[in-house]
């Protein structure tokens, strides 16, 4: 029960991350300043490389396992991240003028009325090539240690 909660836990903060990246994708400084920064620490990449750092540490099957079940569950998130990329709907959002946002309401304007963009896209598709790389590698160590 609780690896099972412990992969939810892990698939819930890769999505929210994949989420937040895809929505914030076309968004940079001179557009809203401090973006970038968040956007930096908020990297898609940290659970994929936490994941394969603990592959390289811990060089036991039961490991290599887990990472490809979390690499799997990251590859669905990312596909499914870029079918609903793709399929939603273009809503028109009125600009806001430079004086009236602040960073707060520009990240909550684009969680929660995303305007998805082919950055959008490509950031869903390029993490679930990572993700696909990290199952690849975590299949061949689960194989050899057995």
């Amino acid at each position: 029960m609780i690896r099972r909660a412990g992969f939810a836990a892990a698939w819930s903060v890769f999505a929210g991350l994949l989420y937040f990246t895809a929505c914030t994708a076309s968004l940079h400084d001179n557009y809203q300043p401090g973006i970038e920064f968040w956007r930096r620490l908020l990297w898609l990449g940290w659970p994929l490389l936490a994941a394969a750092a603990v592959l390289v540490l811990n060089r036991g099957r039961d490991t290599a396992l887990r990472v490809q079940r979390f690499a799997t569950g990251a590859l669905l998130i990312s596909m499914l991240m870029g079918l609903a990329v793709h399929f939603w709907p273009q809503i028109r959002v009125p600009w806001v003028g430079p004086a009236d946002r602040t960073l707060a309401t520009t990240v909550l304007r684009a969680l929660s009325m995303p305007r998805f963009s082919g950055r959008s896209a490509v950031a869903a598709y390029s993490t679930g090539l990572m993700a696909f790389i990290l199952w690849g590698i975590a299949s061949t160590r689960a194989r050899r240690r057995h």
